[in-house]
This record gives C-alpha cells, sequence and structure tokens, in this order.
C-alpha cells in the first residue's frame, strides 16, 4: 500500500479516487455504501477500505470542518470543497454522518484487510 502517514489522504488509493471522481456526494455516498455493504464475514479489500475512510473523512469536511490532525493540504482542501459545493453553508446530513460512522466502524473491524495491515504497522496505536 502506497502509505506515507496515518491520514485519510496519506495514501495514493484515496488520492487517485479524489483525481479520478473529483468526489462530490453521490459518489462520497456509494464509497459509503460499498463498506457499509460489504458484511462483517466478507473480507472488505484495502483499496475499498481506504476510498470508505477518504469518503467518510469528506463528511466531516462537507459540515464544515477538517477532521482533527488531517493534514489536508490547502489546495485539496480548496479543490474539495469547491467539489463538494461548499461556498455557501450546507444544510446538515445526519444521514451522511451515520454512514460515515458505520463506514469507519466496518474499516477497524474483522474481516478488513485496512485494519490488518495498520494493525501490523508500527504506527498502529497512533491511526487508532
Amino acid at each position: 500500500m502506497g502509505t506515507w502517514g496515518v491520514h485519510a489522504f496519506e495514501n495514493d488509493i484515496a488520492l487517485d479516487w479524489v483525481d479520478e471522481s473529483d468526489p462530490k456526494l453521490v459518489q462520497v455516498e456509494k464509497a459509503l455504501d460499498k463498506v457499509i455493504s460489504t458484511p462483517s464475514d466478507v473480507y472488505l479489500d484495502a483499496d475499498d477500505g481506504q476510498v470508505g475512510w477518504a469518503a467518510a473523512e469528506l463528511v466531516a469536511v462537507y459540515h464544515g470542518r477538517n477532521a482533527p490532525g488531517s493534514p489536508l493540504k490547502e489546495s485539496l482542501f480548496t479543490r474539495l470543497k469547491r467539489s463538494l459545493g461548499l461556498q455557501k453553508p450546507n444544510p446538515p446530513r445526519p444521514d451522511m454522518i451515520a454512514k460515515a460512522l458505520a463506514s469507519l466502524d466496518r474499516l477497524v473491524g474483522q474481516n478488513s484487510e485496512l485494519a490488518e495491515l495498520w494493525n501490523e504497522s508500527e504506527s498502529a496505536q497512533e491511526w487508532k
């Protein structure tokens, strides 16, 4: 995995997803749904997990904040805000918050390749 840090956008898969899809809320929701719809007894691929994690972080961006400790570079953050239509205040989306939280729960749970890879790394505690 092309990863250089413990945050959602510090890996090639998440950045490639952003570059390829210029994510709008519909793409964010699809990424979250893919993670959530993978049953816990089915192995969740790391690539799907990284995209789901990035999508969950974009839900936080949509709601006006950058996740704590997330080092989104200003240019990426500005681009994502523009892509999500954040030039004006957005109405809260409790449904998206619930999906983001469910996605994160699935990512750190059993049968998650992403969790396995991080748990085997020297940065396991920082990632959690």
